[in-house]
């Protein structure tokens, strides 16, 4: 290929990533079909393609972008890695198995690599796998966000051993790499989440104009990260009618940084007078195409759909105004259970989730905000608890499929045996089986660790 032509195509692929980046689909699609005409064969631009179609939904579209990268570089990890990926989402287990242990024979020290084949891998710790994760992270080459990898694996072998002081030890220490991996976007993350949206959503300012023609039902599931979002929106989407599951489209969130522009760039948030004000028209349209783009929207079919972003819950004024089809699911858990399962798991798109302080204070916003919401639409917002979903889940699947105005059958409750079912998020393997009741025991040894912190949140006494 000549000179000219790989600068064309290094420019096209920067484009589309900076597209990609901002959530214009469209435009980085077009970026790499243009690259690929000139180099048919850029495995790159073939594994960006797949990534491209996975965030639209389009799953066989994108493993068959991998596999044709894998097919020009067999030895390119990225491609393999995230051709396991997806079949790990779609529930393809085996395979994903032996794809994560193909893309480690490529790159033996990634242990992002490993980390992804421990959660699935019924074999990882019953052989040597272990010792050889820590030699990788004595060795100190790893990037922060490998080490950060391996200290969750290393957590999850003390766990398994019920060692749970050395359990917390890697914890804290798989976090803090995490953090460092990118120091500047993960505070940044953290702030915004944590400081800056509390505040925001009380300057809200919606300017109503007139309704848009196009009507679309969504069901919001919104709430804590493992809260059992992920189950509540199986077993909505595998009713009487199947319905497309969005999954956490992040698109409310998405929009509203799009439309205001100005308010964030020029720091017009620094005056406390200035309302952040929200045009209906601009906004609705806007959260159309994004559903349209990860096809979530068909104009010739009736428009029911989940998009369970939990942030959601920062939005419930304008899904109630803008959306007023819509119904809005708040999931609710003990408390205590869903801060040690935040700080468990290993949850990179979640900033804020890695840090005590963090976890603790987001939850703090979270039940203050929710219960404003709850009080000021009482008739909108439909709560159910996990606890007792998992007590009685004939009934409480039946209450949350009328109030959703959806056609209940049993096999709702069999979502599990659904082959067609994808789940991104870090809840996918639990959608892979029955519905099964918490053992609340194993959660008492770790309150030694909260302790510290009964002081400053009076609602962690209640839960502790």
């Amino acid at each position: 290929m000549k000179v000219n032509n790989i600068n064309q195509v290094n420019e096209l692929m920067k484009e589309a990533l900076n597209y990609k980046e901002k959530g214009d689909l469209i435009n980085a699609e077009i970026n790499l079909k243009k690259a690929l005409v000139l180099d048919a064969n850029n495995f790159v631009a073939l594994n960006n393609m797949g990534n491209i179609y996975s965030i639209k939904n389009n799953h066989e579209k994108a493993k068959t972008f991998f596999s044709k990268a894998i097919k020009i570089k067999p030895d390119y990890g990225n491609a393999i890695f995230n051709l396991a990926l997806i079949n790990e989402e779609m529930g393809n287990n085996e395979e994903s198995v032996k794809l994560y242990k193909k893309a480690i024979n490529c790159d033996p020290d990634n242990l992002g690599f490993y980390y992804n084949l421990s959660r699935i891998d019924k074999n990882f710790f019953k052989d040597n796998t272990v010792e050889i994760i820590k030699n990788i992270l004595e060795d100190n080459k790893s990037s922060n966000f490998d080490k950060s990898s391996g200290f969750f694996i290393l957590a999850e072998e003390q766990r398994k051993k019920i060692n749970f002081k050395e359990e917390f030890n890697y914890l804290i220490e798989a976090h803090k790499y995490f953090y460092f991996s990118n120091e500047k976007i993960n505070k940044q993350g953290s702030f915004y989440w944590i400081r800056f949206m509390p505040k925001i959503i009380k300057r809200f300012s919606l300017l109503v104009k007139t309704k848009t023609s196009k009507k679309i039902r969504p069901i919001f599931i919104m709430g804590l990260p493992r809260s059992g979002s992920t189950l509540i929106e199986s077993i909505l989407c595998s009713g009487k009618k199947i319905i497309p599951n969005g999954g956490e489209t992040a698109i409310f969130n998405k929009t509203l940084l799009e439309i205001n522009k100005k308010f964030f760039t020029n720091k017009i948030y620094l005056d406390d007078t200035k309302k952040l004000e929200i045009n209906e028209n601009l906004f609705v349209q806007r959260v159309l195409d994004h559903y349209e783009s990860i096809n979530l929207l068909d104009k010739n079919k009736e428009n029911i759909f989940t998009d369970k972003s939990l942030e959601n819950f920062f939005f419930i004024e304008i899904i109630v105004k803008f959306f007023p089809d819509s119904k809005i699911i708040v999931c609710k858990r003990n408390i205590f259970q869903i801060i040690l399962s935040i700080y468990q798991n290993f949850l990179p798109k979640i900033k804020w989730s890695h840090s005590i302080e963090n976890i603790l204070e987001y939850i703090d916003n979270y039940l203050k905000i929710i219960e404003d919401f709850k009080k000021k639409y009482p008739d909108k917002i439909y709560t159910i608890e996990l606890e007792e979903l998992t007590k009685n889940p004939l009934d409480l699947s039946k209450d949350l499929f009328n109030f959703c105005n959806l056609e209940w059958d049993k096999k709702c409750l069999e979502f599990y045996r659904r082959d067609d079912l994808v789940s991104k998020t870090a809840s996918n393997l639990q959608v892979r089986g029955k519905i099964f009741i918490n053992n609340q025991k194993k959660y008492t040894a770790y309150k030694e660790f909260f302790l510290p912190y009964l002081n400053k949140y009076e609602w962690l006494n209640e839960v502790l």
